[in-house]
Formats: C-alpha cells, structure tokens, sequence
C-alpha cells in the first residue's frame, strides 16, 4: 500500500507580471498538499493528510485572504494598500502504472482550482471598488466616502459566504456570477495545474 509522502509547500509569488494594472499590491502565495496512490482508494486516503482546518471544515481547498491599508482620514491620501491570497491546494502526484487516478479525478480538481480562484476574485473586486472609494474621497468629502468602505468590508466576508453557498462550495458551477468578480480572474489564476505528474 502507498502512503502519501505529504509535504507543505509554501511558494510565494511575486505580483503578476500584468498587476501593474492592479493600483495597489497584490500577491498570492500557496501552501500544497500531495496526493498520492496507485489505487483510487489510495488516494482517497491521502485527503487524510491534509491539514486540520481543512479536515475540520471538511474542505479540500481554500483560500485565505489579508488586506491592509492606510489612509489619511481628512484627505483620504492612500500611505499603504495591500491584499495577500493564499491558496491551500491539493496536488496529484500519481504514479504512471496507474495514471488512470488522474482521469478519475481529473474534473474535481480542474473545478476545485475554478472555485478557489472566484473566491480570491470576488475579494479582489471588493478591495478594488474600497480602493476607488479612497480615491474619490481625495476630491469629495472624504469622511463621507470613507463610511462606504465599511459596507465594502462586510460584502467581502459576505459575498464569499454566499459564493459558497449557492455554489455548495464548489460542487456546483454557477452560470453566471452575481458578484461581478469576472474581470479579477486573470488575477487570481493558479499558477500550476493540479497534476505534479502529465496533464
């Protein structure tokens, strides 16, 4: 019987090379965990090694979120503008005596990916309309613009929750978004395929 060699690994990545279109920081970074087996239920197993809030939670993958910022109160003037995604993802690894695993789980983790990359689009188009918010409060009255920021924070932890929702998280697809995240896909693109081994 294999046994899955499970391995953290966290890459950080640098910001995209088209965020320059993006006017603040954003980085991604991912912590993989490895499956492996020469069986399907195998496999299965290997989910086991995932870490423990995944396991609680019963998830396969998520995706975590941090943003900073710093803002003048009177004059809106942005100092310091951030968001930090972190993936928690798994990989197959499978050996070629059994590649038949990878077509078995082939459309799971292809959609697994799909989800998590909405969640971090959904927060990235929150933070950017928070951002244009700041902006326009440079020329408006920005006390007065600053108070829309905070129902921009609540939506981010609440569009989230609904995407999983309507979604089942993930085992569903929607056809079409309600939460305008489509244009922050390119964004949030996983930067390998869920297959250490072939495609």
């Amino acid at each position: 019987m294999k046994t899955m060699k499970f391995g953290a690994i966290l890459l950080l990545v640098s910001p995209l090379s088209f965020s320059e279109l993006l006017p603040f920081d954003f980085n991604k970074s991912y912590d993989v965990y490895e499956l492996q087996g020469d069986t399907p239920e195998n496999v299965e197993n290997s989910f086991d090694k995932r870490a423990d809030f995944l396991k609680k939670n019963d998830f396969d993958g998520y995706t975590a979120w941090e943003y900073k910022f710093n803002v003048d109160d009177d004059s809106c003037e942005i100092k310091d503008f951030n968001l930090q995604i972190k993936y928690t993802l798994p990989r197959l690894n499978i050996l070629n005596s059994y590649s038949q695993s990878r077509e078995d789980y082939r459309d799971y983790l292809e959609q697994l990916y799909r989800h998590e990359e909405q969640h971090c689009a959904i927060t990235l188009s929150q933070l950017s309309k928070m951002y244009a918010i700041f902006i326009n409060g440079q020329s408006e009255n920005c006390s007065t613009e600053i108070e829309k920021t905070y129902l921009i924070e609540d939506n981010i932890t609440k569009f989230n929750q609904q995407f999983d929702t309507y979604t089942d998280h993930g085992a569903i697809e929607l056809a079409v978004s309600p939460f305008g995240e489509d244009n922050y896909l390119k964004y949030c693109k996983i930067d390998f395929s869920p297959f250490i081994n072939g495609i």
